[in-house]
């Protein structure tokens, strides 16, 4: 991030910067489980993965005992170890419980990564807009740290009538880019 930025500190035709594009913090809606891509991933990470670290030292810190884990979730898992070492967690059906652990976790690693972002920006003493990442999918809450981070909200959208932005978009607390548009010629 340092050099590209750096290279753009006083350029007066510079408008603002995106960082990433189209990261998979959900799934289209056709997608099973589809708002809780990321943090399913995360689950089904390696052992070593700083993210699963801590969602799963989220989930000891709120359950205690992996027997109310399991209860709340639904699920059989024979310990915590068991979870940490797990790579093939795909449930059928997400309980109320578990969406609401899932969720939370996508909004503080949302909030955790635009924070970051902005930060670096700042520390490099960029002046521009910070554009977020342009959003293909999302979730409500990778949407609210998006909006609590970045100047302007972006999104890559390639629907003919993109309706189920109008919602979204209205919500937010921020100026909204729709900056890739596309559609088939069919």
């Amino acid at each position: 991030l340092s050099k590209p930025i750096t290279r753009l500190l006083g350029d007066t035709r510079n408008m603002g910067v995106f960082v990433d594009n189209e990261l998979p913090w959900s799934a289209a809606n056709s997608v099973q489980n589809h708002l809780f891509m990321l943090p399913l991933s995360v689950l089904n990470s390696p052992v070593t993965q700083p993210a699963k670290k801590r969602l799963i030292s989220n989930l000891t810190m709120e359950y205690r005992t992996i027997s109310k884990l399991n209860s709340a979730w639904q699920t059989n898992f024979a310990s915590w170890s068991a979870l940490l070492n797990g790579r093939s967690f795909n449930p059928a059906t997400i309980p109320t419980k578990m969406a609401k652990d899932l969720s939370t976790f996508s909004g503080q690693f949302a909030t955790l990564y635009f924070s970051t972002v902005r930060a670096k920006l700042g520390a490099l003493h960029y002046n521009g807009l910070y554009l977020g990442c342009r959003f293909l999918y999302y979730t409500p809450e990778v949407l609210a740290a998006a909006a609590r981070y970045a100047d302007v909200v972006s999104f890559n959208c390639y629907d003919v009538t993109p309706s189920y932005l109008h919602g979204d978009l209205k919500a937010l607390s921020r100026p909204v880019m729709i900056s890739e548009v596309g559609f088939g010629a069919s």
